[in-house]
């Protein structure tokens, strides 16, 4: 049995923490035991464990987390060098820009070999604009690179990585498991405590409230929605540093008593199920669970045209796309799902059948066990 390291720096439980939860069981009848790092700075407010390790530990398995610091610390690499040592780890896995940094760095001292996972790089800031230039330097060393999407890796090829080194691995999702969360009895209390009605529609956006997710597109759709369909009702799903400055905006659109901010929830199932429809209105994306969790449970999905989620969805067959910055078609999309409820069940089933045949988490397990398997058969 190899055992492989699964490095992250994380604040919560999102699509890459999704990734290692899922590979943990499924890697081991590879061959491979999976044992999660997660650097993790906590502030105010926020739990004492992280949600991966909370999960990973539910499963009674091991997980560890590490106090992250705000910079680079050569501290917390040779934490990482120790423990690849002392418990002889064959590989690490390394999710997101300060991982593959610091996790790269620790596997050169260590002699251990590297797989990184590029989910997608932001440039939202002058900050991550850098961070993305020393990742890009950093994933150089790293034998082996997977892209969640085919957009992501044709990206990173055009920034300068040899296309060998990088390889597309779609995200997935369990259907079966994912669709087990799903509290059907719950609808009519959580539909009461959020003041929803069962005649009204609901359309949910479901993400971390940072600009790069287009959120205030999805503010500006819901008042063009509100004037076909008032008695249509918004669920903003998710935390992030942008939700006072969305709050003020949907105040000043007008349509506050329609929208909800629910902040970080667990019981993302169970919303979904009780929506009508599932917005994306991102402007970067590599491949999004949230667009895989909503169509396994069989979610109308408007989606913009970005990243990875035309590999998803195709137009009218699964979901429908929307170019990004467009309130306008965004809008027209949603209406259209929302009047037609015979198109939207036809969606909904093509989109959840495609997640069973071409997004299934069988697949992507095979293809990370045989990048592992190839990374650990070269010599040097």
């Amino acid at each position: 049995m190899k055992k492989v390291l699964h490095l992250r720096s994380s604040s919560g439980l999102y699509g890459p923490e999704t990734q290692i939860v899922q590979l943990l069981i499924l890697l081991w009848r590879e061959g491979f035991q999976i044992e999660p790092l997660v650097l993790y700075r906590q502030r105010q407010g926020m739990a004492l464990i992280h949600p991966l390790v909370e999960e990973v530990r539910k499963r009674e398995m091991k997980a560890e987390q590490l106090d992250d610091t705000p910079k680079f610390s050569p501290k917390v690499v040779f934490h990482i060098v120790e423990k690849l040592k002392r418990e002889r780890f064959s590989l690490i896995h390394t999710h997101g820009y300060k991982a593959n940094i610091l996790g790269g760095t620790a596997a050169k001292l260590a002699g251990v070999k590297g797989v990184a996972t590029v989910h997608l790089h932001t440039e939202t800031s002058y900050r991550l604009k850098l961070y993305k230039i020393i990742d890009l330097l950093a994933l150089r060393f790293f034998p082996k690179i997977i892209a969640v999407s085919e957009s992501l890796r044709q990206y990173l090829i055009a920034a300068g990585l040899p296309p060998k080194k990088v390889v597309t691995v779609h995200n997935a999702v369990d259907s079966r498991i994912f669709a087990s969360g799903v509290s059907f009895h719950n609808y009519k209390t959580l539909k009461t405590r959020l003041g929803i009605g069962s005649h009204q529609h609901i359309v949910s956006v479901i993400g971390r409230l940072t600009s790069q997710k287009g959120h205030r597109y999805f503010l500006e759709s819901a008042k063009r929605i509100l004037e076909v369909l008032p008695e249509t009702r918004f669920l903003v799903v998710g935390d992030g540093p942008l939700r006072e400055e969305l709050e003020r905006l949907s105040l000043s659109l007008g349509i506050a008593q329609a929208v909800r901010f629910l902040g970080y929830r667990q019981d993302i199932a169970t919303l979904m199920s009780m929506s009508d429809v599932i917005a994306m209105p991102s402007l970067r994306e590599g491949l999004p669970y949230v667009l895989l969790e909503a169509l396994a449970l069989a979610r109308p999905v408007v989606g913009t045209q970005v990243g990875g989620i035309p590999e998803v969805i195709k137009h009218g067959e699964t979901g429908f796309l929307v170019p990004p910055k467009d309130s306008e078609s965004l809008t027209e999309a949603i209406i259209q799902v929302l009047k037609n409820s015979e198109e939207a069940a036809r969606l909904g089933e093509r989109g959840r059948e495609l997640i069973s045949q071409e997004f299934n988490v069988e697949t992507m397990v095979r293809k990370i066990a045989a990048v592992y398997a190839e990374v650990l058969s070269k010599v040097g």
